[in-house]
């Protein structure tokens, strides 16, 4: 029961990681300095950075538990 529970959450939490993953790779490649100072554009590359690095995390660990695909 606890098996299926924590595969529930799992699917609920995690199932969107890939998306994740393109969408702030996406933000990260488009984002431009504008008018924020360089200190501003900086801290901000470094949140979004990581940001993703969170996300391609969780992603690995996703993949590494879901059953191996048949080909």
């Amino acid at each position: 029961m606890a098996r299926l529970v924590w595969r529930c959450l799992e699917q609920q939490f995690l199932g969107n990681c890939e998306y994740h993953v393109v969408n702030l790779q996406v933000e990260f490649h488009s984002f431009h300095q504008g008018e924020l100072s360089v200190t501003d554009y900086c801290h901000k590359l470094k949140i979004m950075a990581e940001n993703l690095a969170m996300w391609v995390n969780l992603s690995l660990i996703s993949n590494l538990s879901s059953p191996p695909s048949q080909v």
